[in-house]
């Protein structure tokens, strides 16, 4: 009688495991999608930043210090 009641908890076990992971990618995709394309915009800002400030350095200090 041990043997089928071991079967059971492993059918048991088995059926909720897939319905619970299903429905929560969904928003949690649509809040990481959002997130990426901000965080991509403020990357983007700040490498533009970045790419003009050696420019502005080289103009000023054009004499190399000794």
């Amino acid at each position: 009688m041990g043997k089928p009641q071991e079967s059971n908890t492993g059918q048991f076990c088995a059926l909720p495991a897939p319905v619970l992971p299903a429905p929560a990618p969904q928003p949690a995709q649509r809040q990481l999608i959002s997130r990426r394309k901000e965080i991509a915009a403020m990357l983007h800002v700040r490498i533009d930043l970045i790419a003009l400030i050696p420019h502005s350095f080289q103009s000023q200090n054009a004499p190399e210090p000794a």
